[in-house]
């Protein structure tokens, strides 16, 4: 895409730990911020409504824990991995190093 992706796969509607939301509240407001020169995605956790079926994004990276948010450089390689509690200035100053 030509510029860094910032991948949150957590699901605020069903998530155990009560982290999920922070974390995609945090994503929303670096996106103010941030969002002409980074790509930032949301992906769920579960693929239905009862929250039983993981999406492939969750068997993709292997993930049996949520919320993650990984940051790629603008080739797509990942260069920061922020784990289950992630607040809006930790996620800014990881971003103000990317971009």
């Amino acid at each position: 895409m030509g510029k860094p992706v910032v991948y949150l796969l957590g699901t605020p509607a069903y998530c155990q730990t009560g982290t999920c939301t922070p974390a995609l509240d945090a994503l929303l407001s670096a996106y103010e911020s941030f969002g002409d020169r980074a790509t930032f995605i949301h992906a769920e956790v579960y693929t239905d409504n009862t929250a039983t079926k993981a999406a492939p994004a969750v068997d993709a990276v292997g993930l049996s824990f949520e919320p993650v948010i990984f940051l790629t450089d603008a080739s797509g390689q990942i260069v920061e991995r922020l784990d289950v509690i992630v607040d809006e200035s930790e996620l800014r100053e990881q971003l103000t190093k990317l971009v």
